[in-house]
């Protein structure tokens, strides 16, 4: 499988943690996360840990995230924003892969189509000005790692739309007109991005030695925010890892026996760091989420 950089990691977020019924894999090939494992035609699932804490099942009909995002490649900035929802299933829990979820040898199946909540508009506090609108389309069905890497749900009609910029610490405000998800609105805080990373990926990339544990320290920024790594191999079994911890933390650790089990090449990573806020509507759990976030090269050795 040949995959460009932008969509290797974006295929590494459309398999990540999913566990349920509309997940991105047929039910049949459904994986876990969390301390959850099952093993599939389409490939087999390790996971370390016990079943992670926190995070009520929903009770509404459906499950949803609304998502905002700013990542870096060392050259510049790109702002954009997604969306998707799924009949039943949990609420977004951002501690689904705090003992790491790494997945080895995966193969894809077509989701179903999913419900929708019509228009979204991504604003500002201070202004009325759309910075993006998400039209879903029935023409356009888009395998999403937007709720599965959380354990929600793989699938989306709304595409990845590139959005005008927002700066750290303002007030985002999100309204959706409704259709089998009801209207809803609601506002997130926009992060910041990362000081005191070690070792330094940001100028000097990140390279896995197969025969240690990696360490990854950063400053804190808010004791509510998660922290998520996601390092993928392309070539080979295409194996994935996924990693997260509290922001207050100020580190995480992937495992010396998920590292060996790459081969020696290189890969991808993206670093995250993300926010979480409810938007409520009469019929759905939706969950906002505000990431920024830093993407680069991977040298597995």
């Amino acid at each position: 499988m040949t995959v460009g950089s932008a969509a290797a990691l974006a295929l590494v977020r459309q398999v990540a943690c999913g566990a349920t019924a509309l997940a991105l894999f047929a039910t049949a090939t459904t994986v876990g996360c969390g301390g959850r494992s099952q093993s599939s035609a389409a490939g087999s699932t390790s996971v370390g840990g016990s079943e992670a804490s926190g995070g009520a099942p929903a009770t509404e009909d459906y499950v949803g995230v609304v998502l905002a995002t700013v990542m870096s490649d060392g050259e510049g900035k790109t702002y954009s924003s997604t969306a998707a929802f799924s009949q039943g299933g949990n609420g977004v829990r951002l501690d689904a892969c705090s003992t790491c979820c790494c997945y080895h040898s995966i193969g894809l199946a077509l989701p179903r189509q999913p419900p929708n909540a019509a228009t979204i508009v991504l604003t500002t506090t201070e202004s009325d000005h759309a910075l993006v609108s998400l039209v879903p389309s029935s023409n356009h069905l888009r395998k999403s790692w937007v709720l599965n890497q959380w354990g929600v749900v793989g699938a989306s009609d709304y595409e990845l739309v590139n959005s005008e910029p927002w700066a750290p610490g303002q007030t985002l405000r999100v309204t959706a007109d409704g259709n089998a998800i009801h209207a809803f609105a609601g506002e997130i805080r926009a992060g910041a991005g990362f000081d005191g990373l070690a070792p330094d990926i940001l100028s000097q990339g990140m390279v896995l030695d197969r025969t240690r544990d990696f360490n990854l320290t950063w400053l804190p920024e808010d004791e509510d925010e998660w922290i998520t790594l996601t390092v993928q191999q392309i070539g080979g079994d295409d194996g994935f890892c996924i990693c997260s911890a509290p922001d207050s933390a100020g580190t995480l650790t992937l495992a010396r026996d998920e590292v060996e089990k790459f081969g020696v090449g290189s890969g991808h990573y993206e670093l995250v760091r993300s926010i979480t806020a409810r938007a409520p509507s009469d019929n759905a759990s939706v969950t906002l989420v505000s990431q920024v976030g830093v993407t680069g090269g991977v040298g597995f050795r």
